[in-house]
């Protein structure tokens, strides 16, 4: 089964997705999780975000890995790791 097709049978809204990440919107995000792994047999992370901004490339289309979010519980832990990627 295809993760994307999985989150969205379960509910989630899936709002992008690379090789080795998949943002959604919903709960019980540790259900999603446990669903994953249990599919796959491959330990995830789950992030959670205030709010993220996904980048578009020059001709319009989605930029893959560009984009930028904002997460307080990552301030104390790490400060350098809100920002901007890709």
């Amino acid at each position: 089964m295809q993760i994307k097709e999985m989150a969205e049978e379960m509910g989630f809204e899936v709002l992008h997705g690379i090789v080795d990440c998949l943002w959604v919107i919903g709960e019980p995000i540790s259900a999603f999780k446990e669903a994953v792994e249990k599919e796959t047999g491959i330990l995830t992370e789950v992030d959670t975000y205030d709010w993220i901004t996904f980048l578009p490339m020059s001709d319009g289309t989605g930029a893959y890995n560009r984009y930028f979010w904002q997460a307080e519980h990552w301030q104390d832990e790490d400060p350098g790791r809100n920002g901007p990627q890709g």
